[in-house]
């Protein structure tokens, strides 16, 4: 049975033959090994602040298994958080390689424009044990979360082996650069009993998303070698405000665009994009090509909606700069009953001494919270307080109660009591939208001889190609252009001559340009969503550009064989023997 680790656009693979893997491996309870089959990451980056969220696919028997990735920083609770399928769904949608197509317009009568500087027309389609440490346990959905760090590698292979984990051989060895960085360990195990499966067998789990804290940008892929069963590709959307982003530690390259396709590519653009990919990489091998890199908010064409504020808020928006405070529900301060510990009974109730301080402490709590209070009161005044705890919120509730006391209170008696404060209020961090931000989508393939080091990123210049509209001679400019905004994606285009020849009298016709279809066929398609056929495809054979970089030109596909038809057949054949 399939297990799906995480619902991102982390992201859906072009071509439905590719194996991917994310960049941790599997560990599980028994010794039939689960194979990861595909991989989604997506990570937004805004200053120091990484926000990881990962969607995986497994092969396996249908028991509880683990995921364990190396983290930089503790992570708690507050950390860790599960999301919806349908995030990441249309962050891939939309940064999928895009298949469109042009029809050529009517020509115009050029007789008498002279003097007139015409330009063709373009359409953009589309509208512990040892020295292991268990920092910290819980539960985030349907995933057991259990925080670790250890000493040395060797004692963490150990403690994963004798807490029921087969992991796979070498982990000690691969784990051993974590260790000494002093990284901690991300090691959520699914929990069957609150699984929801879908109906066609197939686990529905949720993406996870991991907020960690490190002024390098690393993903690291060490680890999932050891979980590979053979090469690999992973795809790696990042959402930043600091623009587009590539490997530092790794070759790149960008994939050839704006390729003038036959329209047989209708149908087997996955086949047809994939091809494309292994000869970028049988020229650069081990390079991480990017496809996409394109303000979240735009797109030209669009398959469909750009990001929206929401999709960025769920992606790791609430904690990056520029989220704004949202307050959901109504607000309230309840005081319990009041118990006297020592001294007089007040003659005025605590709720009524504290009135003036309710905004002070609603400002302190994010999520509802019950505290504990000690104070001291003199005459009609809260002179001092105690909270119960020392965390962050108890100690900001201990300043509010303790502001406003007179100095003309400290002659009157003390008493000493005791009572409870409830604080509603449930705040939310959100962005108000997507602009600001670009997406960059990365594809790495790896396998057992690839680099054993992980993905370090940085920002890169600008650049935009696959845009822009055909030529009158049906040419579209693949060129990777350096520029001021990005506008870079992976555009193939099928195009569409007009055959009749232009009616009426005109000595000089002008060529109309390149536009709508004439009866409103669909415009625009993704490799995600087509499936390639199962037949292996010759590039040369579906291109009508060609393709310098790749030392690819067009070539005419061979001629089917003609067929027989019946009233072609010798007579012989349809008499009766004689």
């Amino acid at each position: 049975m399939r297990w799906i680790l995480g619902a991102l656009v982390a992201l859906a693979c072009t071509s439905a033959t590719r194996a991917q893997a994310f960049c941790g491996f599997y560990v599980k309870e028994n010794d039939t090994r689960i194979t990861s089959r595909a991989s989604r990451v997506v990570l937004l980056r805004d200053g120091t602040t990484t926000v990881l969220t990962m969607q995986n696919s497994y092969e396996g028997p249908p028991e509880d298994f683990a995921l364990i990735v190396p983290v930089p920083s503790p992570v708690g609770p507050e950390d860790v958080r599960t999301l919806e399928r349908d995030v990441l769904e249309r962050v891939d949608e939309l940064s999928s390689p895009r298949l469109v197509e042009y029809w050529e317009q009517a020509p115009y009568c050029l007789d008498g424009m002279s003097g007139f500087g015409m330009s063709a027309r373009g359409y953009g389609m589309g509208g512990g044990g040892g020295h292991v440490t268990v920092e910290a346990r819980f539960a985030a959905g349907e995933y057991d979360v259990v925080i670790l760090s250890a000493e040395d590698s060797t004692d963490l292979d150990r403690w994963l082996r004798d807490e029921g984990y087969r992991v796979p051989d070498g982990a000690a060895a691969a784990l051993r650069p974590y260790v000494e960085q002093g990284f901690r360990f991300f090691a959520a195990r699914v929990n069957a009993a609150r699984v929801r499966f879908g109906a066609d067998g197939n686990a529905l789990l949720s993406p996870l998303r991991i907020r960690t804290e490190s002024s390098a940008f690393v993903l690291p892929v060490r680890l999932g070698m050891l979980s590979s069963p053979g090469t690999q590709d992973l795809i790696v959307y990042v959402l930043s405000r600091e623009g587009r982003f590539e490997v530092a530690n790794r070759a790149n390259a960008t994939v050839p665009t704006n390729l003038v396709v036959r329209g047989t590519v209708r149908g087997r653009f996955g086949a047809f994009y994939d091809a494309l990919l292994d000869r970028v990489w049988a020229r650069e091998p081990g390079a991480v090509i990017t496809e996409y890199a394109w303000t979240a908010a735009a797109c030209d064409p669009c398959p469909g909606p750009p990001m929206s504020a929401s999709d960025l808020t769920s992606l790791g928006g609430d904690v990056a700069t520029g989220a704004q405070q949202q307050v959901a529900g109504a607000q309230q301060v309840l005081f319990g009953p009041t118990r006297v510990l020592s001294g007089p009974r007040p003659d005025r109730p605590v709720s009524a001494m504290l009135e003036g301080r309710r905004r002070a402490l609603l400002d302190c709590v994010e999520r509802p919270h019950t505290f504990a209070l000690e104070l001291t009161v003199r005459g009609r005044e809260v002179t001092d307080a105690r909270v119960d705890g020392s965390s962050a919120e108890a100690q900001c509730v201990a300043r509010a109660l303790r502001v406003g006391a007179s100095s003309d209170a400290a002659a009157e008696p003390a008493s000493r009591v005791r009572l409870n404060l409830h604080v509603a209020r449930t705040v939310s961090y959100a962005q108000p939208s997507a602009h600001g931000f670009t997406l960059t989508r990365l594809r790495y393939r790896y396998g057992t001889s690839s680099p054993a080091t992980d993905l370090v990123f940085r920002a890169a210049p600008p650049i935009a190609g696959g845009d822009g509209a055909p030529d009158e001679r049906g040419r579209l400019d693949p060129s990777v252009r350096r520029t001021n905004v990005n506008g870079f994606q992976a555009r193939y285009a099928i195009l569409h001559r007009r055959l009749a020849p232009p009616e009426g009298r005109c000595r000089s016709w002008g060529h109309g340009g390149w536009g709508e279809p004439p009866s409103g066929a669909p415009r625009t398609g993704t490799a995600r969503a087509l499936a390639p056929s199962g037949a292996p495809v010759r590039l040369e054979h579906l291109l009508r550009s060609p393709v310098p970089s790749l030392g690819l030109r067009p070539g005419r596909p061979p001629e089917p064989p003609p067929r027989r038809s019946k009233a072609a057949r010798p007579k012989a054949l349809d008499r009766a023997p004689e």
